[in-house]
C-alpha cells in the first residue's frame, strides 16, 4: 500500500518536471528566435562592410553604403 503512494508520488513528480522542462524549452526557443531577428540584420551589415558585397543584390563595391544608388 505504501509502495503505491511512493510510485504515484514519483510519477507525479516526473510529470510535473517534464511539463516544467517543456515550458522552459518553448520559452527559450521563443527568446532565441526573437534574439535572432534582432541579430541577423546587424550580422548581415557587418559581413557586407567586411567583404564589400551587397547582401541584397550581390554587387561588389568599394562603398557598400551607396549600393544601388545612381551617381
Amino acid at each position: 500500500m505504501i509502495w503505491q503512494y511512493i510510485v504515484y508520488g514519483w510519477l507525479a513528480a516526473c510529470t510535473v518536471g517534464l511539463f516544467a522542462y517543456r515550458l522552459g524549452r518553448v520559452a527559450g526557443q521563443r527568446q532565441g528566435k526573437r534574439d535572432a531577428r534582432v541579430q541577423v540584420p546587424v550580422q548581415m551589415r557587418i559581413r557586407a562592410l567586411q567583404t564589400g558585397t551587397c547582401p541584397v543584390c550581390g554587387n561588389r563595391s568599394s562603398n557598400v553604403l551607396k549600393c544601388g544608388k545612381e551617381g
